[in-house]
């Protein structure tokens, strides 16, 4: 019998949705894999995480190949029904209004991470620009939050100034 491809996101959804209800056909299998993503196809760990177009294909091949049900923003707003939240790297290959649009049509707030990657390696312009344009474009009309992910021991200080500086710049309404 050959093999059903439960890759997509919707498919994966029904089966969350069916074994949540208590009348699933299989056990949904959903996975944070990005480390085991990057193991399979082969990328060294700066190449992968520095690059989020290299990262979210990567990630999402891997997840067709195996077979895993990934409802990703379905099933975070199942889990916190109370706002929908995306981070860097997927908010920056994606775009903040993916996530503003889908926010939106549930009637729910919004919160966006800036990446630890990013904060660490980027510049203070780079990092008031990332901010700025998550603001304008995922803040629009209020109900949004934005936060810096994983502050690390490697995140420059004046990266941290600048992001904050920025949301107290652009982030009025």
């Amino acid at each position: 019998m050959p093999q059903q491809d439960y890759s997509s996101f919707q498919k994966g959804m029904f089966r969350f949705e069916k074994a949540m209800a208590g009348t699933p056909d299989r056990v949904p299998v959903c996975a944070q894999l990005h480390e085991f993503a990057m193991m399979e196809i082969g990328v060294d760990a700066k190449e992968f995480y520095t690059n989020a177009a290299m990262l979210a294909k990567g990630t999402l091949e891997i997840q067709q190949r195996y077979g895993i049900d990934v409802p990703v923003l379905d099933l975070k707003r199942r889990v916190c029904p109370g706002f929908v939240e995306g981070q860097d790297p997927d908010v920056e290959k994606l775009g903040p209004v993916f996530y503003k649009k889908y926010a939106v049509k549930y009637g729910l707030p919004l919160i966006l991470g800036i990446g630890a990657v990013f904060l660490a390696t980027a510049t203070p312009a780079e990092v008031t620009q990332r901010v700025r344009h998550y603001i304008e474009e995922g803040g629009e009309n209020g109900r949004f939050a934005l936060y810096l992910c994983n502050l690390g021991a490697t995140t420059p200080a004046a990266n941290v100034r600048a992001a904050v500086a920025a949301v107290r710049k652009y982030g009025t309404y």
